[in-house]
């Protein structure tokens, strides 16, 4: 019924014929080896693709987070130590406020990211990482806008007298001058947890997190004492 040739890649019932040397192993792969090209064996798309795309969302989400703790953490003690005299009550008079100076914005970032994952997984590095950072700060000024006008009484500076700023959009103006560094550091963020799932980029998150960590923990120490 056959003379034991390769047909299509299926034996035939008859004498059992090794397969060629030059067609792929892979039976879902086109037989590149069999046009005569170099293909490693074993390649496949999934070798290919970053490794951020087969992490998990939760596993995005902590990288994002944690990437986005250390970097906020130094763009914070940079900011009161160039502009507060090394008090960071001028930023947060209470400890719920310090706290949540520290973690909503790493938070923030990383809800951003997770949730605009479906659109950034099409585009470069790059790319994802500014629209994150941009993302960021459009977020960091609604929200500024909205706390101010919600809890300092009326706008910014009005507790020492007038003139202060009044009214959301006044409040959105100076808020969207004052954080344009969070596009930087959100993007920055976002690099650096992009490329925390590669062997190389490991060791780079890591530092930068145990870093941050490391000169909080001065700083705070030395406040205290």
């Amino acid at each position: 019924m056959s003379d034991g040739g390769y047909l299509g890649g299926f034996q035939g019932v008859g004498p059992l014929v090794p397969r060629p040397e030059g067609l792929s192993g892979d039976p879902g792969r086109s037989g590149e080896n069999a046009l005569g090209r170099a293909t490693p064996v074993g390649v496949n798309r999934r070798d290919v693709t970053h490794p951020w795309l087969a992490t998990s969302t939760w596993g995005r989400a902590l990288r994002v987070f944690f990437s986005a703790l250390a970097v906020w953490l130094l763009a914070l003690l940079v900011s009161v130590l160039a502009f507060a005299d090394g008090r960071l009550e001028y930023f947060a008079s209470s400890v719920p406020g310090a706290v949540a100076l520290l973690v909503l914005p790493p938070v923030g970032c990383a809800l951003l990211a997770v949730a605009l994952q479906p659109w950034l997984a099409r585009l470069a590095v790059p790319t994802q990482s500014l629209l994150v950072g941009i993302a960021a700060y459009v977020a960091a000024v609604l929200i500024s806008a909205v706390a101010q006008l919600a809890w300092a009484d009326g706008g910014i500076g009005c507790l020492a007298g007038e003139p202060c700023i009044t009214g959301f959009w006044q409040t959105a103006a100076f808020a969207a001058l004052i954080l344009l560094p969070a596009i930087v550091l959100g993007a920055i963020a976002y690099a650096i947890a992009h490329v925390s799932v590669t062997a190389r980029g490991r060791w780079a998150f890591v530092g930068v997190l145990a870093l941050a960590l490391v000169v909080t923990v001065v700083f705070a120490v030395t406040a205290l004492t």
